[in-house]
């Protein structure tokens, strides 16, 4: 019963003083408070708000040449959107020759890299298109990604770099 006691009034003991301290630094500068709360604000005004989804939608099917493909659809806020297309090719050739085929029809490229896997291994290529659509295969996979702008694919690609 003595042992109980003593955690009882050691976890209230503790509790009391964080409260306190909380209140303390709540409420006046504390030894810091300003400084930091400055620092706080300054980063905050400088974060750039993100965009919600407003709507979207995704699915699967078949392409016109009978294979496997998924879709999603994601409408933001800012007026910004992403469409996304993977198409399921039977070999990582037949991709490369599709994502050819788009490059070709595309008004020009404007990035062009290869894609490596965290082994440092090359399994396929990704490519910006002058027409604002991000190409990339990976394996058998074909994605076919259109933004709004070509300056918002090279933004999400330069975050993730």
């Amino acid at each position: 019963m003595r042992r109980l006691s003593v955690y009882i009034f050691t976890a209230l003991a503790t509790f009391t003083i964080g409260l306190g301290c909380s209140l303390y630094l709540e409420t006046n500068d504390g030894l810091f408070g300003s400084r930091v709360r400055r620092l706080f604000r300054t980063q905050e005004s400088h974060r750039k708000p993100q965009p919600q989804i407003v709507g979207g939608m995704a699915g699967e099917g078949f392409s016109a040449d009978g294979f496997p493909t998924s879709f999603s659809n994601h409408d933001y806020s800012d007026g910004s959107f992403i469409h996304q297309e993977s198409i399921f090719y039977p070999s990582p050739e037949r991709a490369s020759a599709e994502l050819e085929k788009r490059i070709e029809l595309a008004r020009g490229v404007v990035r062009r890299q290869p894609m490596v896997n965290k082994e440092g291994q090359t399994v396929g290529e990704t490519v910006v298109t002058s027409n604002a659509e991000l190409l990339w295969t990976n394996g058998r996979r074909l994605v076919i990604q259109r933004r709004r702008s070509v300056q918002d694919i090279l933004e999400a690609l330069d975050l993730k770099l």
